[in-house]
């Protein structure tokens, strides 16, 4: 088990590096364009739940229904749950 741990955490070390690797050999990027591949890399898919997207933002969940409401940042409703597209948590993010 404590192998399992070390080897996760390993490849997670991995991931970190060459993505660090990546921004720094691409230092025209925009910040939208961090904000994707770090979110994509973390989250390794498209979209997030409000939770993630709160978490990510280091905002409410409540906030989170603010922002959305005004059109700030857009959503989708996956199977009855409200998702983000990373594009748009990247997009805001970089706009802060």
């Amino acid at each position: 088990m404590i192998t399992d741990n070390i080897r996760a955490r390993q490849k997670q070390l991995d991931k970190y590096k060459s993505l660090a690797t990546y921004l720094v050999e691409n230092p025209t990027k925009s910040d939208e364009e961090y904000f994707t591949i770090l979110l994509l890399d973390r989250y390794e898919r498209g979209v997030l739940t409000k939770t993630e997207t709160a978490k990510e933002l280091a905002i409410s969940e409540a906030t989170i229904d603010r922002i959305r409401k005004t059109g700030a940042i857009k959503s989708k409703t996956v199977m009855g749950k409200i998702v983000f597209d990373i594009k748009e948590i990247a997009h805001y993010l970089a706009d802060c």
